[in-house]
């Protein structure tokens, strides 16, 4: 969900340019995504990824993985299955209300710039 805020911000230059290519793929159309519920791509450059958990404050590993079973549930997919980056957009836009992102998102610093909720919109 993060992909559809994405404003070419980050915490750093190495997590700012890898966001750009997932998000690149993300808008490709044809891009196949893995559902997961563990670090992923995105999570790969983020500077707070230690051996794949997250480290940014003590309880972080935990709020990201609720956040992501949340979405996972909210879009009425299973861990394990594949979707098509233009299949997984419109679940998203059908199926998440910016209210919706503003309960999953809590407490995230990126949410109160309001480009999340933008993204479900284009």
């Amino acid at each position: 969900m993060c992909l559809i805020g994405f404003r070419g911000l980050g915490y750093d230059e190495k997590f700012i340019e890898n966001m750009e290519n997932v998000a690149q793929l993300f808008r490709s159309n044809g891009a196949i995504f893995s559902i997961i519920n563990t670090a992923d791509s995105i999570c790969s450059a983020c500077p707070y990824n230690k051996d794949g958990n997250c480290a940014k404050e003590q309880d972080s590993e935990r709020r990201v993985r609720s956040k992501d079973l949340q979405v996972i549930d909210r879009l009425g997919l299973a861990v394990g299955g594949e979707l098509r980056s233009d299949e997984l957009l419109k679940l998203i836009k059908e199926r998440v209300s910016p209210a919706d992102m503003t309960k999953i998102c809590q407490g995230c610093e990126w949410l109160n710039l309001g480009y999340c909720t933008d993204g479900l919109k284009i």
